[in-house]
C-alpha cells in the first residue's frame, strides 16, 4: 500500500528555498528577513524569484552587451592570384578582430 502525504504551502516554500543555488543566497536572505515564510504563498515566492532573475539578466546584459555587427564588402577581384590571396588575408584579419 502506497501512502501519499500532502505538503503544506510552508513546506513547499521551504523546499524551494533550500533547493536554490548559492547565487540566489542574497535574495533568499532578503525574503527570509522581510517575510514570514509560514505565511508566504507560493505565488509570492515565485514572483519574487522571477523579479530577481529578470534583474540579474538585465544586469548581465549591461555588463556584457551583445554586439551585432554586419558589414558588406564589395570589391572587384581581378583574375590575378596574388590579389585574391591578399584580399583573402585582409578579410581573415578583419574577421579575426571581431
Amino acid at each position: 500500500m502506497l501512502l501519499v502525504g500532502t505538503y503544506t504551502n510552508a513546506d513547499i516554500v521551504s523546499k524551494i528555498i533550500k533547493s536554490l543555488l548559492k547565487t540566489w543566497k542574497a535574495n533568499v536572505t532578503t525574503i527570509e528577513e522581510a517575510k514570514d515564510l509560514t505565511k508566504l504563498s507560493l505565488e509570492e515566492l515565485i514572483s519574487s524569484l522571477m523579479t530577481h532573475e529578470i534583474a540579474m539578466k538585465e544586469q548581465e546584459w549591461e555588463v556584457n552587451p551583445k554586439r551585432n555587427l554586419a558589414f558588406k564588402i564589395v570589391h572587384q577581384i581581378k583574375d590575378d592570384d596574388e590579389d585574391k590571396k591578399g584580399i583573402e588575408e585582409d578579410i581573415a584579419l578583419i574577421i579575426s578582430q571581431l
